[in-house]
């Protein structure tokens, strides 16, 4: 009897949500599909920002398409959500100048070339998350150190709210 109730369970799709390991609720459904990764932050990161009334977001990220590896599928996704209520800018490193999918999204996409010594690179990458920080009410970092520490620095020093996702 048992096996048959978790067969059915499975069946009815209960298991798609429900708290994960650390007992966070999560909609796991989502989270397989690619292209909603981000949609259970985006929510509860919504009704903070609602709750302040703040509607300008800047997210620092240390890597963004064309480029292909996981984290880009999850801070395009994060933007698009974010920008039916938000006005969104994404500030990331790049290998290219311009890319031509960036016209057609809701949101800005500021990026800083990443074919440079590193050095250069990352006081570039703090001069405009600095910059973009003085127009945002709120700085979400997508990693801890190469776009976190940079955007953190700007976000005190222009008094700005900061949140960094640390997976």
């Amino acid at each position: 009897p048992g096996r048959s109730a978790q067969a059915k369970s499975l069946r009815s799709g209960h298991y798609l949500s429900g708290p994960d390991i650390r007992g966070r609720k999560k909609d796991r459904l989502e989270r397989r599909r690619g292209r909603f990764v981000a949609h259970s932050e985006v929510q509860p990161f919504q009704i903070e920002m609602s709750k302040t009334g703040k509607k300008s977001i800047l997210i620092a990220s240390g890597i963004y398409p064309p480029a292909i590896e996981g984290p880009t599928s999850y801070g395009r996704t994060l933007a698009r959500k974010l920008s039916g209520d938000f006005d969104v800018t994404v500030l990331t490193y790049s290998p290219v100048w311009n890319f031509a999918e960036d016209t057609k999204e809701k949101f800005r996409v500021v990026r800083v070339w990443n074919k440079v010594p590193k050095l250069i690179r990352i006081w570039n990458y703090f001069f405009q998350a600095f910059r973009l920080a003085r127009k945002a009410d709120t700085i979400y970092a997508l990693n801890a150190v190469s776009a976190g520490v940079p955007a953190l620095i700007a976000a005190k020093i222009s008094g700005r709210k900061f949140f960094v996702k640390i997976v």
